[in-house]
Formats: structure tokens, C-alpha cells, sequence
């Protein structure tokens, strides 16, 4: 959970480097058989980081 709340406040300016920290946390989710790229693609809100995943992140 600290881990988790760590990295949404990580995420929150988005700047480059929270951009490209989004991109490569929400990426290791894709490793997970089955499902992950279903995940991947949740979490992001489309098929790339962008705006809907940074509302994602806020409203957890």
C-alpha cells in the first residue's frame, strides 16, 4: 500500500519524468499471463499514457 501511494504521488505533476515512471510501472502489469495487457490498457485508459490515465491516478 506504501509502495502504491508512493507512486500515484510520483505520477501527480506529470512532468517527463512522471510520464515516462507511468509508462514503465504500468508496463510491468503486461507481464502477467492472460491479463495483463488487458490491465495494461485499463490503466492507461486507451493504448498510451495520456491524460485518462493521469485521471485514473488521481481518483485513486
Amino acid at each position: 500500500l506504501g509502495v502504491a501511494t508512493a507512486f500515484l504521488g510520483y505520477v501527480l505533476p506529470w512532468g517527463q519524468m512522471s510520464y515516462w515512471g507511468a509508462t514503465v510501472i504500468t508496463n510491468l502489469f503486461s507481464a502477467i499471463p492472460l491479463i495483463g495487457e488487458s490491465i495494461v490498457t485499463w490503466l492507461w485508459g486507451g493504448f498510451s499514457v495520456a491524460y485518462p490515465t493521469l485521471n485514473r491516478f488521481y481518483s485513486l
